[in-house]
């Protein structure tokens, strides 16, 4: 039987911990760091769905037309917020049960897009 090689795979594209690594765990941190930054754009897009309602509310003014459709978005922008909060939850407990670490690396550095 023909022994595993094991070698540190280096990608100079992707720098600092998520460039390296055993193969499986690079995975683990790509999917990973998409999953949170799934999470940031979700939260982005409840605020300004929640700010876009809210102003659409003061604009309205006696226009009950107006008014109906600026709660309505509130409204959408609170269910989404809920169904970030669930996902977010879900995938806690599933990496509890499973002893999973989905959202450890998460913490990526800015350091590329300063001059």
């Amino acid at each position: 039987m023909i022994p595993k090689a094991y070698a540190l795979i280096e990608n100079p594209v992707l720098k600092g911990d998520l460039g390296s690594g055993d193969p499986a765990n690079v995975f683990g941190r790509f999917v990973g760091s998409w999953w949170g930054l799934a999470y940031v754009i979700g939260a982005l897009l409840f605020l300004i769905y929640l700010v876009w309602g809210g102003v659409e509310w003061i604009m309205g003014g006696s226009n009950e037309e107006r008014v109906t459709n600026a709660k309505n978005k509130i409204s959408n922008a609170m269910m989404g917020l809920a169904l970030l909060a669930v996902s977010w939850a879900l995938v806690q407990a599933i990496g509890f049960v499973f002893g999973l670490g989905f959202l450890e690396n998460l913490s990526q550095s800015l350091d590329a897009l300063t001059p």
